[in-house]
């Protein structure tokens, strides 16, 4: 098998910071007798990739992973009998039990609409007779048995094996993040998410990372290895806020992978941090370049109408929305939604996601009647595939009551926001991240109908959780530090909200440098303050340090840089009107 696609699927499996995968590494380490596990993998390479990780695992172990691969049989043939003649190693630690590779693979090449598929005639027989001789199994082999295929094996042994099922219900997924449930956190006014295909975890030592940089780079430099643990890093160094360092390890990653004609889900993964590190520091036309360049990648490599495509028209199409370049940004979404429907139907977890974006786009662009009946699918959707108490459906709940307030509609959107601060706090409990953003939502809601001393309270929750959650300097602490002091703001209490407001900034600074749009917001909040204050001298160097910053990140024609342009166009008229006015005054 290729190396480097080998190692590419690797990373984008990320298997042992999989928490499905570390279970399964748990059942098969303490099982006590026969467990059977559904291994749930896309096709025969992925199945590979998974069959190393799992072999590596047993090697550290003293144990060995012998493989079986079945064919189907003829019709009077015991479709268990390859499994009951197999020679069961006294080392082994589990038996891989998986389709035959070469069929398997000729099988993914064929007409879907072909009735007499691979799968199709291997397991339905198997998982008549594997119920049957459960028992036969179990003593037999004395292994855990990991039984490797698509979703069709589950599909088969659920209604045809139930007796063996109920031996271990448990399938295995080993991806990082499943596409039919995807939660994504938004809040109000936030950035579209984007969706980093096989993001390196970013858990872990960052010294053993760098240790095991230098291993490779001194011992094996030309390892596919290699950009997969510097790609790593960046992860690392990204949570860190460790911007320059992250850049260098992924432009490192990037001539590795080109130089050495690197498989292209490599290659797509690079660009895909370098577009979220790009907008991350307000970079946005570097973002923009490798936002291209990854569905430019993916449109060449994939299948047309891949799934795969839409995932990197709406990473594209985010950046450009954050730059205000709604007009570019919408076609993209448009067709990201049109394949994801061809590809799931219309009313699939992954459709509403699709819909919430394009709604969101909308409502950017003020066409807020068009943007609500997307929401409103999007609910209904997740509604019906998840239940009414999911993390997803508290999303989209939350996402519309933004719009709702947006409206004016504000008792609608309160109702909404508060159910979705139920669901959050029923599945997070009280003191996690989420919650604290729908705490903050459901503030502003209070805020906006002038019930301040409701709104307050919950304000300051929300900041406990977030300062406990990621310390006193992280970024989503300057949000909320900045949100409470707006509302301070607004009940007079000034000498309370301006030191808040100074370390909000200093936080932002300190994240992303003294040219990103947030350090603008700080800037631009600080010197309202001051100009409430009447210190008009002070707060108009650091609103014209907005504007510029803001000009610069965002663009001259964004609504950010036009609403603070017309901040400062008031504060210079005040205090031209103050100047004129000290002057009249003034003793002859």
């Amino acid at each position: 098998m290729d190396e480097n696609l080998l190692a590419a699927l690797a990373g984008r499996y990320a298997l042992h910071d999989c928490p499905e995968w570390r279970s399964l590494l748990r059942l098969l380490d303490y099982t006590e007798g026969f467990a059977f596990v559904p291994l749930i993998v896309p096709d025969a390479p992925g199945a590979e990739v998974c069959r190393r990780a799992l072999a590596d695992h047993f090697v550290a172990e003293g144990k060995s992973l012998p493989s079986l691969p079945l064919s189907p049989v003829g019709k009077d043939e015991l479709p268990l009998q390859p499994l009951l003649d197999f020679p069961v190693p006294a080392d082994a630690g589990a038996l891989w039990v998986t389709p035959d590779p070469d069929a398997w693979a000729a099988d993914a090449t064929r007409d879907p609409a072909d009735p007499l598929r691979f799968e199709d005639l291997l397991w339905p027989r198997f998982a008549v007779h594997a119920n049957q001789a459960r028992d036969i199994i179990r003593h037999r082999l004395k292994v855990p048995l990991i039984l490797v295929g698509t979703p069709k094996l589950v599909e088969h042994l659920r209604r045809q094996a139930p007796d063996l099922w109920s031996v271990r219900d448990t399938v295995i997924r080993p991806e990082p993040r499943d596409r039919d449930a995807l939660h994504l956190p938004q809040i109000i006014q936030s950035e579209l998410p984007l969706e980093i295909p096989g993001l390196p975890s970013a858990t872990g030592d960052l010294a053993e990372t760098l240790a095991e940089i230098a291993r490779v780079e001194k011992k094996s430099p030309a390892s596919p290895a290699l950009p997969l643990l510097l790609k790593r890093a960046a992860s690392q160094k990204m949570e860190t806020f460790r911007w320059e360092d992250a850049e260098e390890h992924l432009t490192r990653a990037l001539e590795w992978e080109e130089t050495h004609h690197a498989h292209f889900t490599d290659r797509i993964l690079t660009h895909g941090l370098f577009l979220h590190l790009f907008r991350r520091t307000a970079r946005h036309e570097r973002g923009i370049f490798h936002g291209e360049r990854a569905l430019e990648i993916a449109r060449s490599e994939f299948p047309p109408g891949s799934p795969e495509i839409s995932l990197h028209l709406n990473n594209l199409a985010a950046l450009l929305q954050s730059t205000n370049r709604l007009a570019e940004a919408e076609p993209l979404m448009r067709d990201a939604l049109k394949l994801d429907r061809a590809t799931y139907g219309d009313d699939h977890p992954v459709v509403a996601v699709r819909l919430n974006n394009l709604a969101q786009l909308l409502r950017a662009t003020n066409r807020l009647a068009e943007a609500e009946p997307l929401m409103r699918d999007a609910l209904r959707i997740s509604h019906a595939a998840h239940g009414r108490d999911h993390p997803q459906v508290a999303i989209d709940l939350n996402n519309l009551g933004s719009l709702l307030q947006d409206t004016g509609r504000l008792s609608e959107a309160e109702l909404l926001v508060r159910e979705a601060l139920r669901i959050d706090r029923a599945v997070y409990g009280n003191d996690h991240p989420q919650v604290a953003i729908v705490l903050s939502n459901l503030a502003s809601l209070l805020q906006a109908t002038n019930r301040l001393a409701e709104a307050e309270p919950l304000m300051l929750d929300a900041l406990r959780i977030d300062r406990a959650a990621y310390g006193e300097d992280h970024p989503d602490v300057a949000v909320r530090l900045n949100n409470l002091a707006q509302l301070l703001q607004e009940t007079n209490r000034m000498a309370e909200a301006e030191p808040l407001m100074r370390d909000a900034l200093r936080i932002d600074l300190q994240a992303y440098g003294d040219d990103h749009p947030a350090v603008a917001r700080d800037f631009n909040n600080l010197a309202q303050l001051l100009k409430d204050t009447q210190r008009l001298g002070e707060a108009e160097p650091i609103m014209r340090n907005a504007v510029r910053i803001l000009r610069q990140s965002l663009g001259p024609d964004h609504p950010n840089t036009l609403t603070a342009a017309r901040n400062l166009e008031i504060l210079l008229a005040e205090i031209a009107t103050s100047s004129a006015s000290k002057g009249a005054t003034s003793p002859q």
